[in-house]
């Protein structure tokens, strides 16, 4: 989805309105305008709606942005960024979760753990259809971990042993998705200004 519904303007008000023409004409004491093109500016924060969207100001709009949708595409741009250089971050869990799953998403899962230890889950098979979690994302929490191990499982069983970047993807997707901020949830305008 996409987390951001513009609407047009005629003219940006001020503090980001251009500033007024000069009459003088070049050579008077003034450079001529440059005609290269400028770096965008940034959004002007106006506040957060039904804490659920964040209204910002950019050059001539004036911008709706789902907070979820936003957060969720940041944080999978950074589990792909993380993947490709040190990996992703982990917390170890105090105690061990313990998740039990159908025979064929088990058997997928177990013939998976090398793909579920790159994806930044430390998982180990514990038998007769279970499996035990130690390490997980740290963007997720315990209350996520069942549901995160449960789709990887789908996803490994439907990709069979054919682990392409859209396998990460997807888990990447399901990931960001169950640790971005959630709508109806007041965010400070501190939060608000890192989704901009």
């Amino acid at each position: 989805a996409k987390p951001v519904l513009e609407v047009e303007r005629e003219e940006p008000c001020h503090p980001l309105a251009e500033p007024a023409a000069s009459s003088a004409e070049p050579g008077e004491g003034h450079a001529a305008p440059s005609t290269a093109p400028s770096a965008p500016r940034p959004l002007r924060l106006i506040g957060e709606v039904f804490c659920t969207y964040i209204l910002a100001e950019g050059e001539g709009e004036l911008l709706l942005i789902d907070k979820h949708a936003a957060h969720e595409r940041l944080l999978f741009e950074k589990l792909r960024a993380q993947q490709a250089a040190e990996g992703i971050p982990r917390q170890l869990l105090l105690t061990s979760v313990r998740v039990s799953m159908p025979k064929d998403r088990y058997g997928a899962l177990v013939q998976g753990l090398a793909a579920a230890e790159q994806a930044g889950f430390g998982i180990e098979d514990f038998g007769d259809g279970s499996v035990l979690v130690r390490e997980v994302p740290s963007i997720l929490e315990i209350g996520q971990v069942e549901d995160a191990v449960l789709e990887m499982a789908e996803l490994l069983l439907k990709n069979h042993t054919k682990l392409k970047l859209e396998f990460y993807d997807e888990l990447y997707h399901s990931i960001a998705c169950k640790g971005a901020v959630k709508g109806r949830s007041f965010s400070s305008p501190a939060e608000q200004q890192r989704l901009l």
